[in-house]
């Protein structure tokens, strides 16, 4: 492809990024935190111009909801323990990428959103998630090296 017709299309995908952060159609994408990043690598300016865009997206209770379960996950573990005493089942613990939510808005606004949304959950799932994805917010960093 030549420089032309790449450049065009990086034109094309930053014109839709930047509709759909405007009609809040970006909060309902499978992907959206990859497509967040997408669009600060090819956006001029960068992260500078996003982040702007999510924190304004923070108004939006499904943009919350969504940038949440998006940075959430659930990992599993199994211990072998020591003469067959280990965990016989495997054993899960909640995660959020804390470095994607600081990097792309306000994490104490984040939070906040969070919370105003798990007070006023009455769905039980919802209820479970926002109480989990509190739990792994509060858990310390561990770096794994």
């Amino acid at each position: 492809m030549d420089e032309k017709t790449a450049n065009e299309f990086i034109k094309t995908a930053l014109r839709r990024l930047r509709a759909a952060a405007r009609d809040g159609s970006l909060t309902h994408q499978r992907k959206m935190v990859s497509m967040l990043y997408e669009w600060v690598r090819l956006a001029p300016n960068g992260i500078k111009e996003v982040r702007p865009k999510v924190i304004k997206l923070l108004a939006n209770d499904d943009f919350v909801a969504h940038l949440a379960m998006d940075a959430f996950q659930f990992t599993w573990s199994h211990t072998m323990g020591f003469g067959g005493m280990g965990d016989l089942v495997s054993k899960g613990t909640p995660q959020v990428n804390k470095r994607a939510i600081r990097e792309l808005a306000d994490a104490k606004k984040f939070m906040a959103r969070v919370r105003n949304l798990m007070a006023s959950a009455t769905d039980p799932d919802a209820v479970s998630f926002w109480a989990n994805f509190v739990e792994a917010w509060e858990k310390p960093e561990v770096d794994p090296f």
